[in-house]
């Protein structure tokens, strides 16, 4: 069955950051996560995340990072997106501008595929440089979810 963003992406974990490094940023949509009840314990995630973030920075350029991970704990994909209009300038992206938008997904362990179809359908949306003006422009959740899935 292909996959359908519809599905997996949810309004409630997506935000407007309040962060402006990147370690606050990451740690705010995990926080985001478990406060919605989509994980019970962040101190299993935070870890992978900076361990895959040390091995290369998740940083694609165009001003967007998309942390990313599998997980045995989780039993379906989660996608938490963050703006940050200002800019989360200690990111270090592949084309050295500073990072507005973070998107970190996190897959169930054995679903390679998944995690692989989810990242290219984010960054086909992504390809669009009036998709992440408009992303750098709405003002909550609701707008950012519209936003998406009226280009997905």
């Amino acid at each position: 069955m292909p996959l359908n963003l519809f599905d997996i992406l949810d309004r409630a974990l997506m935000t407007r950051l309040k962060a402006v490094t990147k370690r606050e940023a990451i740690d705010e949509l995990v926080e985001l996560l478990r406060l919605n009840n989509n994980i019970s314990d962040k101190t299993k995630i935070l870890p992978k995340l900076w361990e895959r973030e040390n091995i290369m920075s998740t940083g694609i350029g165009m001003g967007v990072g998309i942390p990313h991970i599998r997980l045995a704990t989780v039993d379906r994909p989660l996608i938490s997106i963050g703006i940050q209009p200002q800019a989360v300038k200690d990111y270090l992206s592949i084309d050295e501008q500073p990072v507005r938008i973070i998107i970190i997904i996190i897959c169930p362990e054995n679903q390679e595929l998944l995690h692989t179809q989810i990242l290219a359908q984010l960054i086909n949306v992504l390809k669009s440089d009036d998709v992440i003006n408009k992303l750098l422009q709405a003002d909550n959740s609701q707008e950012i979810y519209n936003i998406f899935t009226a280009n997905i």
